[in-house]
């Protein structure tokens, strides 16, 4: 009985450390709307687990949704650079950010020009 229980543990160990290694974090690197080191281009490639940060070179330069609603995958946290300084417009559409049904996570950022 005991050497089940040792390897229950082990084995969900392993699948834990496994999972957190495998949680990476991607830098928005520019303000354009799509391409590469854009916010919609980390969004494509993040998986859960992953934290989006944004780069200096985007501080106060309005990323503007000009090609359509972004999706957030599931469980991927964005963490901006603050209130006014890391900002999403969303370009006056219905929906600007479309959400996976998940715990989600976004810290220091303005989303505006919403309708």
């Amino acid at each position: 009985m005991k050497k089940i229980n040792i390897f229950s543990f082990l084995l969900t160990f392993l699948i834990f450390a496994t999972l957190n290694l495998s949680a990476a974090t991607i830098t928005v690197t520019t303000s354009a709307d799509a391409g590469a080191g854009s916010l919609r281009d980390a969004l494509a490639v993040a998986v859960a687990g992953d934290d989006i940060v944004f780069a200096a070179a985007t501080d106060g330069v309005p990323i503007v949704l000009t090609s359509g609603s972004i999706t957030i995958p599931v469980g991927v946290t964005i963490t901006g650079n603050g209130a006014g300084i890391t900002i999403i417009d969303g370009n006056a559409l219905d929906r600007s950010l479309e959400l996976d049904l998940s715990p989600l996570e976004i810290h220091y950022h303005i989303h505006k020009n919403i309708e």
